[in-house]
């Protein structure tokens, strides 16, 4: 009888662990978090570069500017935040017009990412990554 007891007693105890476990990770907004690559030249002669596999701006000259797009679906059924941010070496010439907004559900956009090179830039590669966040919209 004890033992019929006990066994129920951790049969239960394990069924509650199951749906508290289930429910909290529902229930958590994690991040989808993606990665995506940036690089440039920066050089006295222009160029560019074709490549859709990273922002690749080929190169640009001191005081120029470069401007490449990233397309963000949102395949879920519900609006999610978004929110782009920079690193790197990259980073402080790197910028977003609108770094946090909501994309809706089942929407596709693209938004423009820019690279400003200061005048008084060296000459040399640059690269860094421009991460971008996305949490379901509250």
């Amino acid at each position: 009888m004890k033992l019929k007891t006990a066994a129920m007693i951790l049969s239960m105890g394990i069924a509650v662990s199951v749906l508290v476990t289930f429910f909290a990770f529902f229930s958590i907004n994690l991040p989808e978090v993606m990665d995506v690559p940036i690089h440039f030249n920066v050089s006295d002669v222009m160029g560019f570069n074709v490549n859709t596999s990273a922002l690749y701006f080929g190169t640009i000259p001191p005081s120029g500017t470069g401007t490449r797009h990233i397309s963000i679906e949102n395949m879920d059924g519900y609006a999610k935040m978004v929110g782009i941010r920079f690193f790197g070496q990259a980073a402080p010439w790197t910028y977003t017009e609108n770094p946090s907004f909501t994309i809706g559900p089942h929407e596709k956009i693209k938004v423009p990412v820019n690279v400003h090179v200061p005048e008084d830039a060296p000459f040399g590669e640059y690269s860094g990554i421009a991460r971008i966040y996305l949490t379901k919209a509250e």
